[in-house]
């Protein structure tokens, strides 16, 4: 009798109806533990805490915690969302520093050109504008796995109240 309630206790820690669903369409049941910029950790087991990317998450539900705290603090999660947007800002913005990268080197070509250093500052415009003009024709970056860490953390924002 008192191991079967036991048992019944683990068990009601573990299987408290969060849920993770995974891209490939698994189903996770279980508690979330922990939140870093790249993985979620989440209980599945008494002695089971697994990690999986943010990336791989398709959706995230909670079970409702009344008078149990959230299992991360505000803190931790406004770290992880500053990483996570820091990422997703730099890969939108890498195609924009290729044209102006390019173009400083057709600028630092001309300019050594007008000192009379015509073969440098013709090649230093040469590769600018090669530079400049590969980053023009590239398609902008999707940024995929960056775009769905910061929407997973959203999501986790707004379930505990954190975005509104």
């Amino acid at each position: 009798m008192v191991l079967a309630a036991l048992l019944a206790g683990a068990l009601g820690l573990v299987a408290s109806g969060d849920e993770l669903v995974l891209r490939d369409g698994r189903v996770v049941e279980g508690t979330l533990e922990a939140l870093t910029p790249e993985y979620v950790k989440f209980r599945t087991g008494p002695r089971t805490v697994l990690s999986y990317p943010l990336a791989m998450i398709a959706e995230v539900s909670f079970a409702p915690r009344p008078g149990r705290e959230a299992p991360l603090t505000y803190t931790e999660w406004v770290k992880a969302m500053a990483a996570a947007r820091r990422s997703l800002d730099h890969c939108r913005l890498s195609r924009n520093a290729l044209i102006g990268g390019g173009l400083l080197f057709v600028a630092g070509g001309q300019y050594l050109s007008a000192l009379g250093d015509r073969p440098l500052g013709g090649l230093l415009t040469g590769l600018g504008a090669m530079v400049s003009l590969i980053g023009m024709a590239s398609p902008p970056p999707q940024c995929v796995p960056e775009r769905d860490r910061v929407e997973i953390l959203t999501r986790i924002g707004l379930e505990f109240g954190w975005v509104y």
